[in-house]
């Protein structure tokens, strides 16, 4: 699998201390998740802070983060999330989310 590119060169540490803080507006924040989503594909999280981040993002957060959690997972090649990944299509809460979700993984504009 080729590597994803990356934005920034901020470490997945860093990012996931920044969502701590709770000071990024939306469209930053989607930006950032995207950041760690190729850190992860890409093998630069060694200490699987940002999957793990990723994850816990699929429980507590708006629609639009859960969405971009999903998105970034899905596109992992990790066995070990199909689990979670299944669990959240099922929670209906997420329902009105799987369509567009759908759409980006098949590569389709979701606008």
């Amino acid at each position: 699998m080729k590597k994803l590119s990356r934005t920034t060169q901020i470490p997945p540490r860093e990012i996931v201390r920044w969502f701590k803080k709770g000071t990024l507006l939306l469209t930053r924040k989607l930006s950032l998740l995207n950041e760690l989503g190729a850190c992860c594909q890409n093998g630069d999280d060694p200490q699987k802070e940002g999957e793990k981040f990723l994850l816990k993002t699929l429980k507590d957060r708006g629609k639009k983060m859960r969405m971009q959690a999903y998105y970034n997972l899905a596109n992992q090649p990790n066995d070990k999330h199909f689990e979670v990944l299944a669990q959240f299509r099922t929670e209906p809460r997420n329902t009105c989310l799987l369509t567009r979700i759908d759409r980006l993984l098949d590569g389709q504009d979701i606008a």
